[in-house]
This record gives C-alpha cells, sequence and structure tokens, in this order.
C-alpha cells in the first residue's frame, strides 16, 4: 500500500531488472505453445516451487532440454554506468521496488528491463489511486505518478510484446533491447533487481545469484530474504516417471472405450 513516506526530492536514476527479462518464455510460437501455456501468479509455494516440477516434466517427457536463460545475463552488467555508493536491493517481487528503501530519493528516471511492463493490466490511474495498493503489475503507476519518467526496455526475445501486452495505464516509453549499451548513458545511482520465481525456474536459482553477485556494485540488500528454492532432480525424475504411468493408463481407457464402439 501506498504510504507517505519523506524522500529527498533530488533526483536519481534507478535500474531496474526483472530476472525474467532472461528467460525467454516462449507460449506465442505454436510449435512450443502447449509446454509454455503456464498460469502465473506472484507468491505461494505452488507457483514458487511445486509447479515447475510438472512444468519441467512436460520438456522430459517431449525429449526437449529443460529451457534456460537467453544467455545475455553474462554482459548485462557490462552495458551501464554505476554513481560511486550506487547500491542494489534485491527480492523476490517486483513490487518491492516501492520498498521505503529503494525509493528513499525521488527517481528522475526508472529505466526497467523486464518482459511485462508493470504499468497496470486491465487498470487505469484513477483505478490505483483508489485501491492505493502497489503490486508487481502496477508499481510503475505509482512512481510516474510521484514525477518518474518510466522506461520499459522488452527482452530480445520477446519480439511480440508491443503486439500482445496491453497500453500502460501511465505515459511510458517502452522499446525493444538491442543487445547494446543504452544511446543515452545515464548513471545509475540505484539498482533494483527481483527474481519474479512465479514466472522463472528454480532450477535457474543459481545462475540468479550468480547474476547479483557479478553486479559490480559494493553495497548488496536482500529486502525480502529471497533464497535459493533448491531444485531436485530426484523429484523431478519421479514427476516424469508418475506422469508416464498416467498418460499410459490414459491411453489404454481411451484404447478400451474404442474397443467397445
Amino acid at each position: 500500500m501506498i504510504k507517505d513516506t519523506q524522500v529527498s526530492m533530488s533526483g536519481s536514476n534507478l535500474l531496474s531488472v526483472d530476472w525474467d527479462f532472461f528467460f525467454p518464455e516462449l507460449s506465442y510460437d505454436p510449435e512450443l505453445r502447449s509446454l509454455y501455456d503456464w498460469g502465473h501468479q506472484d507468491g505461494g509455494i505452488f507457483f514458487l516451487h511445486d509447479v515447475w516440477y510438472d512444468r519441467a516434466a512436460g520438456f522430459i517427457l517431449n525429449n526437449m532440454p529443460l529451457p534456460t536463460t537467453s544467455g545475455d545475463e553474462a554482459t548485462f552488467w557490462s552495458r551501464f554506468r554505476f554513481a560511486r555508493g550506487c547500491k542494489l536491493y534485491y527480492a523476490e517481487s517486483h513490487h518491492k521496488i516501492y520498498h521505503p528503501r529503494v525509493r528513499r530519493k525521488a527517481f528522475e528516471r526508472i529505466v526497467n528491463y523486464d518482459a511485462h511492463h508493470d504499468g497496470g493490466y486491465k487498470m487505469t490511474t484513477e483505478m490505483f489511486l483508489e485501491d492505493r495498493m502497489v503490486t508487481c503489475q502496477n508499481w510503475a503507476i505509482a512512481f510516474q505518478l510521484s514525477g518518474a519518467r518510466i522506461e520499459t526496455v522488452y527482452p530480445r526475445w520477446k519480439k511480440w510484446a508491443m503486439d500482445v501486452e496491453p497500453t500502460p495505464a501511465v505515459p511510458m516509453h517502452r522499446h525493444q533491447d538491442t543487445g547494446d549499451s543504452p544511446s543515452r548513458p545515464e548513471t545509475f545511482d540505484k539498482i533494483f533487481v527481483c527474481r519474479s520465481g512465479g514466472w522463472t525456474p528454480p532450477w535457474l536459482d543459481n545462475n540468479f545469484e550468480l547474476f547479483i553477485a557479478d553486479a559490480p556494485v559494493k553495497d548488496k540488500f536482500n529486502l525480502d530474504g529471497v533464497r535459493n528454492r533448491g531444485w531436485s532432480p530426484e523429484r523431478l525424475q519421479d514427476e516424469v516417471a508418475t506422469t508416464r504411468e498416467m498418460l499410459a493408463k490414459w491411453n489404454e481407457e481411451i484404447q478400451a472405450a474404442e474397443d467397445d464402439q
């Protein structure tokens, strides 16, 4: 919820990074749609952890490797300039970008590298002001209303982003990433990174931790105790075996029904 936390009015620049920027989600590829036909939710043990074993089993049963990152995270930090004393804050959900420690100073610009614009979905500014609840889907509205200019940079793999993402509720410059350093190389005073575990799988948590470790700033703060979810290959094997048995049973029942006709 929005609180009247006092902030310094000196403008600064925030680099916002959602880990899902680096995880290609290919549900708009007709050949892969069934494997990526996922429901998402920000939080809860089922969406953060348990459901990923079922999703992973789908790839294994189709003789496909588990999806991984785009690889763009390896050189990501080298594309930017950071102020001396720049601090990095990280959390599970993107709504933590509105944490008082992050927004202690007012931001002039927020550049958000993200697979989603988070500028409100099926929401107007009036609806946001009435509810005043900051979430992972609308945090950009809160910052824009407080005077920040928002820029969303979509990942290169999400070529359909501008066609499928609803228009944000607030003015926002949106464009596709090129993989290069920004054409306007501003200096960032703060960094916020979220893992978005409802959208990114636990088998990549080690990669996420390495991404945080590689950030070229000294001070890094975990805002909500986000930690490695632990990925069990043994549990995945059990999930694959159970699914195979279930599919075999269904096929037997279908064949029996056809034989009776």
